[in-house]
Protein backbone atom coordinates (compact mmCIF):
# COMPACT_ATOMS: atom_id res chain seq x y z
CA UNK A 1 0.00 0.00 0.00
CA UNK A 2 1.57 3.23 -1.35
CA UNK A 3 0.96 6.18 1.62
CA UNK A 4 -0.83 8.53 -0.79
CA UNK A 5 -3.67 5.81 -0.61
CA UNK A 6 -4.77 5.97 2.80
CA UNK A 7 -5.93 9.67 2.47
CA UNK A 8 -9.42 8.50 3.26
CA UNK A 9 -8.97 5.46 5.75
CA UNK A 10 -10.08 5.90 9.40
CA UNK A 11 -6.92 6.85 11.70
CA UNK A 12 -7.20 3.92 13.73
CA UNK A 13 -6.92 1.87 10.99
CA UNK A 14 -4.30 3.68 9.73
CA UNK A 15 -2.36 2.98 13.60
CA UNK A 16 -3.22 -0.57 13.12
CA UNK A 17 -1.63 -1.01 10.21
CA UNK A 18 1.37 0.80 10.98
CA UNK A 19 1.83 -1.06 14.34
CA UNK A 20 1.44 -4.18 11.80
CA UNK A 21 4.18 -3.20 9.55
CA UNK A 22 6.41 -2.08 12.22
CA UNK A 23 6.04 -5.89 13.96
CA UNK A 24 6.62 -7.41 11.08
CA UNK A 25 9.74 -5.59 10.44
CA UNK A 26 11.03 -6.11 14.01
CA UNK A 27 10.21 -9.84 13.81
CA UNK A 28 12.30 -10.05 10.56
CA UNK A 29 15.26 -8.22 11.98
CA UNK A 30 15.47 -10.22 14.61
CA UNK A 31 15.60 -13.31 12.64
CA UNK A 32 18.78 -11.27 11.13
CA UNK A 33 16.42 -10.62 7.91
CA UNK A 34 17.22 -7.23 7.89
CA UNK A 35 16.74 -6.36 3.69
CA UNK A 36 13.10 -7.07 4.52
CA UNK A 37 12.79 -5.42 7.57
CA UNK A 38 13.72 -2.39 5.94
CA UNK A 39 11.18 -2.83 3.28
CA UNK A 40 8.89 -3.54 6.20
CA UNK A 41 9.55 -0.93 8.59
CA UNK A 42 9.99 1.46 5.23
CA UNK A 43 6.12 0.99 4.60
CA UNK A 44 5.29 1.55 7.96
CA UNK A 45 7.49 4.92 7.77
CA UNK A 46 5.83 5.80 4.54
CA UNK A 47 2.55 6.14 6.55
CA UNK A 48 3.74 8.05 9.89
CA UNK A 49 5.38 11.02 7.32
CA UNK A 50 2.64 10.99 5.06
CA UNK A 51 1.73 14.87 4.74
CA UNK A 52 -2.60 13.74 5.81
CA UNK A 53 -1.02 12.66 8.96
CA UNK A 54 -0.59 16.29 10.24
CA UNK A 55 -1.54 15.73 13.97
CA UNK A 56 -0.27 12.11 15.26
CA UNK A 57 -1.23 10.46 18.94
CA UNK A 58 1.28 10.35 20.83
CA UNK A 59 1.12 6.63 20.46
CA UNK A 60 2.02 7.21 16.99
CA UNK A 61 4.69 9.51 17.68
CA UNK A 62 6.16 7.32 19.76
CA UNK A 63 5.82 4.25 16.93
CA UNK A 64 7.44 6.76 14.55
CA UNK A 65 10.33 7.21 16.89
CA UNK A 66 10.73 3.31 17.30
CA UNK A 67 10.28 3.17 13.51
CA UNK A 68 13.15 5.61 12.79
CA UNK A 69 15.76 4.19 15.70
CA UNK A 70 15.29 0.51 13.79
CA UNK A 71 15.74 1.93 10.33
CA UNK A 72 18.74 3.82 11.46
CA UNK A 73 20.18 0.50 13.32
CA UNK A 74 19.59 -1.66 10.44
CA UNK A 75 20.87 0.58 8.08
CA UNK A 76 24.19 0.36 10.46
CA UNK A 77 24.54 -3.25 10.63
CA UNK A 78 23.98 -4.24 7.05
CA UNK A 79 24.46 -0.69 5.20
CA UNK A 80 21.06 -0.99 3.25
CA UNK A 81 19.04 1.49 2.03
CA UNK A 82 16.09 2.01 2.66
CA UNK A 83 12.93 0.08 0.55
CA UNK A 84 8.86 1.01 0.13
Amino acid sequence: MRAFEHANMDIRLLETVTETLHEIGTGLAKKKLYQQAMTWLGRAYAILNHDSLQSLSLDMVELKHSVMNNIGMYRCVKNLPISV
